[in-house]
Parts: structure tokens; sequence; C-alpha cells
């Protein structure tokens, strides 16, 4: 997708823009029009939800409007896909984002999770580079709830039980090492 850009007849250079941009892609000089590099801007869309002037256009070169912080998007993360490999954590701009605790001891399964939520600024940067797609930008969290990638709000969420699971493999893993003892 193209770059933002900036209407220039409706910057006042208020800077604000300029000085919350992740990736330094605005330039410009307080209270004079700014411009955006779009080699540098990856589309977060931030500038455009802190503008009251609407002075930004999207990649297509629609007008974009200022949203409450509330509206924004924040990462969804389906802990059944994370494989917990850090990608997202170290490409989130604001470091909203960390690894879980273990759920028990001796589990190794952890997972991302939205850690900080006011720090989040809806870049999407995780959800675009996950490799195992197990984020998806929402503007919903909802906590300790996994709510799958392709999640379609008509249908039911699974229940997935982990209990059940983990008895299973105990009862397999038991079996084998019984075999290997006999």
């Amino acid at each position: 997708m193209p770059a933002y850009s900036i209407n220039i007849d409706k910057c006042d250079g208020c800077d604000a823009c300029r000085v919350a941009c992740p990736s330094s892609a605005i330039s410009g000089e307080q209270y004079k029009k700014h411009k955006i590099d779009p080699d540098l801007c990856y589309n977060c869309g931030l500038c455009a939800e802190l503008c009251e002037n609407g002075a930004f256009l999207d990649g297509f070169g629609r007008p974009v409007k200022m949203r409450p912080r509330e509206e924004w998007k924040t990462p969804i993360i389906d802990r059944s896909l994370c494989v917990g490999c850090s990608v997202c954590i170290e490409d989130c701009p604001q470091f909203a984002l960390e690894l879980s605790d273990p759920g028990f001891h001796g589990n190794i399964h952890v997972y991302a999770e939205l850690k900080y939520p006011e720090r989040c600024i809806g870049c999407g940067k995780c959800a675009k580079r996950c490799p195992v797609g197990a984020v998806a930008m929402g503007r919903a969290v909802i906590e300790d709830t996994v709510i799958p990638v392709n999640y379609d709000a008509d249908e039911d969420i699974p229940d997935h039980d982990h209990a059940s699971l983990l008895e299973s493999i105990h009862d397999t893993l038991h079996g084998l090492f019984e075999d290997i003892k006999d």
C-alpha cells in the first residue's frame, strides 16, 4: 500500500504528527507545512489519528479523520497459534508487547501479549511481521480469551480444553517410559 500523504492546504504545522511518528517519516518545523517520506512511512495511521485538521490522506488519496484513542485498533493474539518467537515484540515501536509468563511450572509455552495497552499506537507492525499469523489488529481486546485470527462474529469461539490435552500428553509419555523400562 502506498504511504500516507499530507494535504498541505489543511496542515497548520501543529507538529503532533511529527513528534509521534514511530518511524520518523514526517518532517517539518512547527507552524510550517509538514511532509511525509514515503520510504520511511509504514502506514500505521498514527499521524491521521492525531490530526485535528484532517490533513492526512491514506495511500489511496482518501481523507483520514481523527478518531478517539479508544477506537484505535490493538493487537489480538491467538495464543493457540503464537509460538513465542518475539518477532512482534522486537518490532513494536512503543514496547507495548511482552512475552507471557509460563502458565504453570514446567510449561514451556509462552506467547506474546499486549502488556501495556496504553502504549499501543495501533501501527500494526506486530501483525504484519508475525511469521505464523497469530496477531491480528482489532478494536476489542478481551482478556484471557483466545480469539482466532479468522474469527467470524457469527461463529462461536472454539473452546480449548487444555487440561484434558495435558492429561493425554502425560498418559502418552507415561506409557512410553513404562515401555522403555520393560
